[in-house]
């Protein structure tokens, strides 16, 4: 599959620079586009040098087709990649990878870093996962309800399973009928529901664990990775009641990702821990 998409990815990026050559109205989402040779962004978007730099290297390395670099204010996370449709002067319609980035945390970030979110992110497309639908279920309630109201179906189809744990316990105990014949057939469904939904986060943090190695493939060392992820898990320095407040609390969050994440299932990214650790197991192997 990576093979295939690879010398596709090579076909298309010499076809789409020769349409970017002879058509210089591009659009995506009905938004103006600027090319950078093996890269586009939004009108507007200013990138360094080095940023310059960074994705070029990441496009010649990966051979993805030529993305759309897109920069926002607020992201739930500092990357992430989709598909959009590019539309040139003459009506053509050409479907390209689009990273998004968040500017804030971006800025903060060493070299080696930002190559790994931009290798990461591009190992998505080129592992296939972009091409992948979502499970009909999946996508009807996203569809419906927003993809908050995923995550929240989660955390409650988990929180009922455990807590039907005892009373199912004290009635098989108490042999008490009546109360089996309510509580079973709930607990039963709602343990499916947990089941299909942990199913799901499963097979999405395996997604991130395969792009995050193969992100460390291309670059040839996981230390980009590791030290990104430790900087998202390091405590503030300056030991002021604020800080430490703010250090308890970081503490708590970390805790209940672990819990939540690589225990329960109920994130589709693993801890920032584990990734820290197959990350380091994959260096020693290397």
């Amino acid at each position: 599959m990576v093979i295939s998409t690879r010398y596709l990815s090579s076909f298309y990026l010499v076809v789409l620079s020769i349409v970017t050559m002879s058509c210089r109205d591009l659009r995506a989402e009905s938004r103006p586009l600027v090319s950078h040779g093996t890269f586009f962004t939004y009108q507007g978007v200013n990138l360094s040098e080095q940023d310059v730099g960074l994705v070029n290297q990441m496009v010649q390395i990966t051979q993805l087709p030529p993305p759309i670099i897109q920069m926002v204010e607020k992201a739930g996370s500092c990357g992430s990649i989709h598909r959009v449709e590019i539309i040139t002067s003459d009506g053509k319609k050409y479907y390209n990878p689009c990273i998004t980035l968040c500017s804030a945390e971006w800025d903060l970030l060493s070299t080696e870093e930002k190559s790994f979110i931009l290798l990461h992110e591009a190992a998505h497309y080129m592992l296939g996962h972009c091409d992948e639908k979502d499970p009909a279920w999946v996508s009807h309630i996203v569809r419906r309800c927003g993809k908050e109201a995923f995550l929240l179906l989660g955390t409650i189809t988990c929180g009922l399973t455990l807590g039907a744990i005892y009373p199912i316990i004290d009635i098989i105990r108490t042999k008490n009928l009546n109360a089996a014949k309510f509580v079973f057939p709930l607990s039963a469904i709602n343990m499916l529901c947990y089941g299909y939904y942990r199913n799901y986060m499963v097979h999405m943090q395996r997604h991130e664990c395969e792009a995050d190695i193969t992100a460390c493939e291309y670059l040839q060392s996981a230390s980009g990775g590791i030290h990104y992820f430790c900087r998202q898990t390091a405590l503030p320095e300056k030991p002021t009641l604020y800080t430490r407040c703010k250090q308890i609390l970081k503490l708590i969050d970390s805790y209940a990702q672990v819990i939540a994440a690589d225990y329960f299932k109920i994130s589709t990214h693993p801890s920032d821990y584990a990734r820290i650790a197959y990350m380091r197991e994959w260096q020693k192997k290397s």
